[in-house]
């Protein structure tokens, strides 16, 4: 009897193991709209000019992109993409994300609750809202990292504003935890929690009456006013 020797994906092999696959980043197939239009990921290059949130355009000092999910066969479920289907947010066509990108929302009602209206939700914790959920990770995707001065918004598929963290910057910094608050130009957006996020979506799915229903594109897609380079940021605890 011969014995077959079990697959193991190389990144296993590694000392970041998995959690390579499950880095910050975005998933090639992506569109951002530039000065110039959507543009897919790959085609991206330094130099390009992107719309920022709330307003203005931002360099794009460097990008850099990774073969993930080498192999992927039993990949943990940590790292496995989540997938945007189309219309779900607005968009035209379905999008990955990585579980950790954060979405910028916008709602007026949620100023009585925290104080304003823009706030941020997980990508994972989206998940079982309008279809959107995780799915199994595409053989050898190439992860791209943009790298801008600072954490910015930028626009996917002309439809939703996701968060980019540069390198140096980590995740956690960037967003901290259920009640952290950072100032983009004169917008203070409050980043939610995995339980603020539920009961949020709770409310959210309610209002829109189903899956089914139009998503409402004012509560994702913001139209970019003047924003100057230099305006003052800052966080705070809740």
């Amino acid at each position: 009897m011969s014995l077959m020797k079990r697959r193991v994906c190389a990144y296993r092999h590694l000392d970041a193991g998995c959690s390579r696959c499950g880095g910050s980043g975005l998933v090639e197939g992506t569109h951002l709209t530039t000065q110039d239009g959507p543009w897919p990921l790959g085609a991206l290059e330094q130099g390009a000019r992107l719309p920022v949130f709330p307003g203005g355009e931002r360099v794009l000092e460097a990008i850099a992109h990774e073969r993930i999910w080498l192999d992927p066969i039993d990949c943990p479920s940590v790292v496995k993409p989540i997938e945007v289907p189309e219309g779900a947010l607005g968009n035209a066509r379905a999008v990955l994300l990585q579980a950790d990108t954060r979405i910028l929302f916008h709602d007026e009602a949620m100023i009585e609750t925290l104080g304003n209206a823009w706030l941020t939700l997980r990508a994972g914790d989206l998940e079982g809202f309008r279809g959107i959920g995780q799915v199994e990770p595409p053989r050898q995707a190439r992860l791209y990292r943009l790298q801008f001065e600072d954490v910015e918004f930028v626009t996917v598929e002309d439809a939703f504003q996701v968060l980019v963290v540069p390198s140096f910057i980590t995740l956690d910094k960037a967003v901290g935890w259920s009640g952290l608050r950072r100032w983009f130009g004169s917008q203070e957006v409050a980043h939610l929690g995995p339980e603020q996020a539920d009961a949020y979506l709770a409310v959210l799915e309610n209002d829109l009456g189903g899956v089914g229903a139009a998503w409402p594109r004012e509560r994702t897609m913001f139209r970019p006013g003047p924003r100057s380079g230099g305006e003052m940021r800052r966080e705070t605890l809740a």
